[in-house]
């Protein structure tokens, strides 16, 4: 006798600045549904651990920016500054530079859900590192 369980898994360890294990398991329904499934869960959890993103800590020097252009450059982040994300948009990333949102690209940043400087948190001591 030949049974059709259906039965399909998937799991992968994400190596991230804040690595997770994910690991979806169905049963019950047909090979691509089943795909679909899975594929649609781990975009789900991507975007809920990258929406977990409130720190970034620059990997070299990184010009900030008044407005979500290039056209008027405000300043440096230098290499190791950690600054708060306070929001990503449309390839930028806003952060808090004193009591002023300002704007950097995300490529020479890397990315933290905590901080990586061990003090308690104030714009001076997140920028002594």
């Amino acid at each position: 006798m030949i049974y059709d369980i259906k039965v399909s898994h998937d799991y992968g360890i994400v190596y991230d600045t804040d690595p997770y294990v994910l690991s979806i398991m169905t049963k019950g329904y047909s090979y691509d549904f089943s795909n679909k499934v899975i594929a649609n869960i781990s975009k789900i959890v991507k975007k809920h651990h990258k929406g977990k993103v409130k720190y970034v800590k620059a990997t070299s020097d990184v010009v900030f920016y008044q407005q979500l252009n290039k056209k008027m450059k405000m300043g440096k982040l230098q290499k190791n500054e950690v600054y708060k994300v306070m929001a990503e948009k449309n390839g930028w990333v806003s952060i808090k530079v004193g009591n002023v949102k300002r704007y950097i690209t995300p490529n020479s940043v890397k990315y933290y859900t905590k901080s990586p400087v061990n003090e308690p948190h104030s714009q001076s001591t997140l920028n002594k590192k």
